[in-house]
């Protein structure tokens, strides 16, 4: 302290002694300013603050947890994972993820292991923490309902359903469509073409007879083999084959299409040159509205024609038949290119822009069985050069005269325009020279085809009738029955993009009481989520697959009646829809369950 200050304080001091004071007081004050009398900074000293010996800890960071629910969730082993690490196994409604986290903290829920025969997908599942709890998450589940459905009832106990069809867009619309065989309530019980809507709220909406060969109709033979497609706007197009009975005309292709405004099905005129008959029907549609129906048409002596027509869309967008700004709609000038040899069972897959892949078996001049395809480009508007995917080395005459029913080719291409096709044919084995019916596959990229590759290598049978989905990374999934010398069985493999390699195949059907499972459909998502259908001498059995945390490693029994033909539909908001064809005291009917 300095003297002056010294000074002062001692005088102050000094006059409480003539105010009464108590002396200990006084002495006390005194001993308290010398105390601070130093002289100055004493040596070795920083003159910076010295630490507190027992300082007060600062309080813990204020922390945060992840909470949210789930909606949907009927089995157990679902389990979620944040950042891929921490991981909580769930179960009921709620779920908290124990380890607490601070602010700034970035966080990612995902599924790692799906439940058991469920699809379970994370809404509000990534983010960073930002002073605030975190208990928005959402954790929505699929599963098949128990409520079956009724598509249509046969009015008629000796009418039959055949050649189901089913397609879905990305709001759970879906339209079904099937031939009724020996319809009576057509001319000469003809065989005809039958339709029904569906929508997620609402259900299945009523049924009507869409071919023109019905009490009003103008057409006199058997109509066959629908084609249907929608759009993201629920538009919908069917197309099928119109026979006359009477010989006055060629088989023709007649076409309808439906207004997602109205909910009313509106005829086209027939699309096929009517001096000519059309087979091998096809028709693809994306969700911008473009579709294209192509057929073969039987006008040339000794080679077919690929003949096309090109659907316009309503504006890309919804738009009630007959307002102002529809009358764009409809079917364009037929394309026709000319066919090396023989086409048949001809699919269609279109991407987001318009193109379109079609691929069919063919019959050369020496009626080898081969695989070809074409592609048509949305800017040019035409086909391209026709390639062969497979030659084949086996004859219509060396193959017992399978040619024509050998081969069943599918395809499906994802929204960047990759594709995969796969297909049947014949090889022998290399040991033992049997021959047996065998799945490959090739897959389309930058305007190109793959070599094709084998899927399966067991020759105790033949390998018969694949499917095939994409999704949008490119991974693709292959399903098939086969023979094993003694049951039916379906298989499926899996190709990744990763490895650009097709996997070892896996068997789906797990049912042991179950001697012959055949007729594989097959649903994808975009994101990869997938379904596979078939049906056994035991009834409908479905398997469920994600990409994220799921197996191909359980199958379930959805229906256990005398059934055939299931078929299945997906859109990629984790919903789907299975139609099939049942037998209940001789009358045919169309039974429906979703997965929602």
């Amino acid at each position: 302290m300095p003297q002056l200050e010294t000074y002062l304080a001692i005088s102050e001091v000094r006059k409480m002694e003539h105010q009464h004071y108590p002396n200990w007081l006084i002495h006390l004050l005194v001993a308290s300013v010398l105390a601070g009398c130093s002289g100055g900074t004493p040596p070795g000293s920083d003159n910076k603050p010295r630490p507190d010996s027992n300082p007060v800890p600062d309080p813990d960071p204020e922390t945060f947890t992840l909470s949210g629910t789930i909606t949907g969730l009927v089995n157990e082993s679902l389990k979620l994972s944040n950042n891929g690490t921490e991981t909580l196994p769930v179960a009921g409604v709620q779920f908290v993820f124990q380890t607490p986290l601070e602010d700034g903290d970035v966080y990612n829920i995902a599924i790692a292991q799906q439940p058991d025969d469920q699809l379970c997908q994370v809404i509000n599942g990534s983010g960073t923490i930002s002073s605030t709890q975190i208990d928005n998450i959402e954790v929505h589940c699929s599963s098949w309902r128990p409520e079956i459905e009724t598509v249509s009832n046969v009015e008629f106990p000796l009418s039959d359903i055949a050649e189901p069809q089913l397609t879905m867009n990305n709001k759970g619309h879906a339209i079904a469509a099937w031939q009724v065989k020996n319809d009576q309530g057509t001319i000469d019980n003809h065989d005809s073409i039958w339709v029904n809507q569906f929508q997620l709220k609402s259900g299945w909406e009523t049924v009507r007879r869409l071919s023109q060969n019905g009490p009003t109709g103008d057409a006199v033979g058997h109509a066959n083999f629908p084609a249907i497609g929608i759009d993201g706007y629920g538009n919908g197009l069917a197309v099928w084959r119109q026979e006359q009975s009477d010989g006055s005309a060629a088989i023709r292709v007649d076409a309808a299409h439906f207004s997602g405004s109205d909910r009313q099905w509106h005829p086209d005129a027939p699309i096929s040159d009517l001096q000519y008959n059309a087979y091998d029907l096809a028709l693809a549609m994306n969700a911008a509205g473009q579709a294209m129906a192509a057929w073969r048409q039987a006008s040339l002596v000794s080679r077919d024609a690929l003949v096309s027509r090109e659907y316009l869309s309503k504006m890309a967008g919804e738009c009630v038949v007959g307002e102002e700004g529809c009358n764009n709609s409809g079917w364009a000038e037929s394309d026709s290119v000319e066919i090396n040899s023989r086409l048949r069972n001809m699919k269609l897959a279109m991407d987001s822009t318009g193109n379109v892949l079609a691929v069919w078996q063919n019959a050369d001049v020496a009626d080898r069985i081969q695989i070809h395809a074409n592609q048509f480009s949305a800017n040019s508007k035409e086909w391209q050069t026709e390639i062969v995917l497979d030659e084949g080395v086996y004859t219509n005459v060396e193959y017992s005269g399978y040619a024509h029913t050998i081969g069943h080719p599918q395809v499906a291409i994802n929204t960047h325009g990759q594709a995969v096709a796969v297909w049947e044919m014949p090889e022998a084995d290399p040991d033992t020279g049997r021959v047996t019916i065998n799945i490959k596959a090739s897959l389309f990229a930058d305007g190109a085809w793959s070599e094709p590759q084998r899927l399966e290598t067991d020759n105790r049978g033949h390998a018969e009738r694949p499917q095939v989905g994409l999704d949008d990374s490119g991974q693709a999934y292959a399903v098939w029955q086969q023979f094993d010398g003694s049951r039916t069985d379906i298989w499926l493999s899996q190709y990744s993009p990763d490895t650009q390699e097709w996997a070892e195949p896996i068997k789906l059907e797990l049912d042991d009481s179950s001697t012959y499972a055949s007729s594989p459909q097959l649903a994808v998502q975009s994101n990869g989520d997938a379904i596979a259908i078939w049906q056994s001498n035991t009834g409908i059995w479905t398997s469920v697959y994600s990409p994220r945390g799921g197996c191909w490693c359980h199958s379930t029994l959805i229906e256990n009646n005398s059934v055939s033909s299931p078929t299945i539909a997906m859109d990629d908001n984790g919903h789907a829809l299975a139609i099939w064809v049942q037998i209940s005291d001789g009358v045919r009917s169309l039974q429906s369950l979703q997965f929602h």
